[in-house]
């Protein structure tokens, strides 16, 4: 049976076809409460096919003794057990090409709304995040982060509100940013944890960078659907589960800040370009260089990538520091500070890299040019 991965929408989540068919079928039974008679009446077997749609417990049983099938195909772990008439059935998982359609055809003549997803998988592929700047954070220093593009969440928050924020989300991840249960700004990160000198948040308080996509004229209350990516509910950083980017779309994007996920993905890819400059985004002295007259954006973001995967194992903390925003080099972790191997520079109004005398080698510049092909860093 042909495969291939067309998604479903069924009262605002995502699903494949196996699952929809899973989701119909609990749906049914919590509305119409039928007995397993009644099920089948509903749910034909020849909607599946050889199998059906669904199985009792004690049939399962039977088909086991005498099929030489050795295969699982029925949802059967607990979670995914259903009761008809106090009866247990589980429901088929073989579902493609070749059945789904007749199965979504008939479960519309029973009133199920099933929508094929229409916008492109790279929507699928967006990872979005909530991240709220609540009550525990003062109007003073919630002011900074603003002012200074942080999003920031105490790394020993509850609900693994700090574990995601330090340790599962990542540069390029997308973030509905909200201020006790008001939506506020939805936003790119732009960085890993990262420190500021400057930080007036207290110790704890983990920063990264975002760069906006689209702020709200003020603060707007949310009202909509309860999930743990709501501004409503009582976390701080949570994910957006993939089955639920609809949902998500529906309850927040489109109301209050009038995006589709396609849209989302095309202001996400715009300030995509230049990842690796992205990475460094950590210091003002990096930033008033990426301002400068001259500066080849993409030869800087292609060299960056090369010192990041050299031999020896050049480091971008030195970048990172705000006293040496421009500078890289090796240190270990014992080390408060390291080697620095080299240096930008914009000499005479052209990008150039700057080795310095170390590791058994004399000083040497490149000019970094238009092409990078020809750029050579050796």
């Amino acid at each position: 049976m042909p495969k291939d991965s067309t998604k479903y929408q069924l009262n605002g989540e995502t699903y494949g076809k196996g699952r929809l068919v899973h989701a119909v079928v609990k749906q049914y039974i919590q509305n119409e409460k039928p007995t397993v008679k009644q099920l089948k009446n509903a749910f034909p077997k020849e909607l599946q096919g050889s199998i059906g749609v669904f199985l009792t417990e004690v049939e399962i049983a039977l088909r086991a003794q005498s099929s030489r099938d050795n295969k699982v195909r029925f949802f059967t772990n607990s979670e995914d057990s259903l009761l008809a008439g106090g009866e247990t059935i589980f429901v088929c998982t073989e579902w493609g090409v070749g059945n789904i359609g007749e199965f979504i055809h008939h479960a519309r003549s029973l009133a199920f709304d099933i929508r094929e997803i229409t916008y492109g998988m790279d929507s699928m592929k967006l990872r979005i995040w909530k991240v709220s700047h609540g009550q525990v954070i003062s109007d003073s220093d919630r002011g900074w982060l603003a002012q200074h593009n942080y999003l920031s969440v105490h790394e020993d928050t509850g609900n693994a509100g700090g574990d995601n924020f330090v340790n599962k989300m990542k540069v390029n991840d997308i973030v509905s940013l909200s201020y006790s249960g008001q939506l506020v700004k939805l936003v790119k990160v732009t960085s890993d944890i990262i420190t500021d000198p400057n930080s007036p948040m207290e110790e704890g308080w983990q920063l990264r960078r975002y760069e906006e996509l689209k702020v709200l004229a003020k603060p707007m209350q949310y009202k909509g659907v309860d999930k743990g990516w709501a501004p409503i509910r009582r976390n701080t950083c949570a994910p957006v589960p993939n089955n639920e980017l609809t949902l998500f779309e529906q309850a927040i994007l489109q109301p209050y800040y009038q995006l589709s996920l396609s849209e989302l993905v095309i202001k996400q890819k715009s300030i995509m370009q230049y990842q690796w400059i992205e990475k460094c985004k950590a210091s003002e002295k990096f930033e008033k260089f990426l301002n400068k007259k001259g500066l080849n954006k993409a030869a800087l973001d292609d060299a960056i990538r090369v010192i990041h995967h050299a031999e020896p194992n050049f480091d971008l903390y030195n970048i990172n520091k705000s006293a040496s925003s421009l500078r890289f080099g090796c240190k270990d972790g014992a080390e408060k500070t390291g080697k620095v191997a080299g240096m930008f520079l914009v000499e005479r109004g052209q990008l150039t890299l700057l080795f310095t005398k170390r590791y058994n080698r004399e000083a040497k510049r490149l000019r970094l040019g238009e092409d990078i092909k020809e750029n050579g860093y050796s």
